[in-house]
């Protein structure tokens, strides 16, 4: 289910960012979510850190805050490049073309990553449902 909410999640976020860009600029909708994103994920952390029994392993803290590689940077890059590139390019061409395509790119980038980082091959199946994703982002596309 977390991955159907998150996919609602996509699109709203970036069709209400759209509509606040044309009020206050993509830059002041792009500040605007950045802001909300630093107080929520300041208070998950507070609380984490508080009452850490009451979420999940994978959230606690593994008092390793010393250790930084420069790679750390990447998600909170990629996290500013979808907040901003995702209402621009529905802007451009509609929300429902915007995410035929990034399902499309991502069922491409999941196969590789898994592939590569977590050594599950690329089975024949799993190729195909790739390719039929990306024939059907090819033919909603179509002009």
């Amino acid at each position: 289910m977390i991955p159907l909410f998150l996919g609602i999640c996509i699109v709203l976020q970036g069709a209400l960012n759209r509509e606040i860009a044309r009020n206050w600029g993509l830059a002041g909708a792009v500040f605007l979510n950045n802001l909300v994103f630093l107080m929520l994920g300041l208070v998950l952390f507070l609380t984490v850190r508080k009452v850490p029994n009451i979420f999940p392993d994978v959230f606690r803290d593994r008092g390793a805050f010393g250790m930084v590689y420069w790679w750390y940077l990447l998600p909170g890059i990629l996290g500013f490049a979808i907040v901003t590139g995702a209402p621009w390019a529905m802007s451009r061409i509609g929300a429902f073309h915007f995410v035929v395509l990034v399902i499309a790119a991502q069922m491409v980038a999941g196969l590789a990553w898994d592939a590569t980082v977590n050594g599950l091959p690329l089975t024949t199946v799993r190729t195909l449902g790739a390719m039929l994703g990306i024939a059907g982002a090819v033919l909603v596309s179509w002009k």
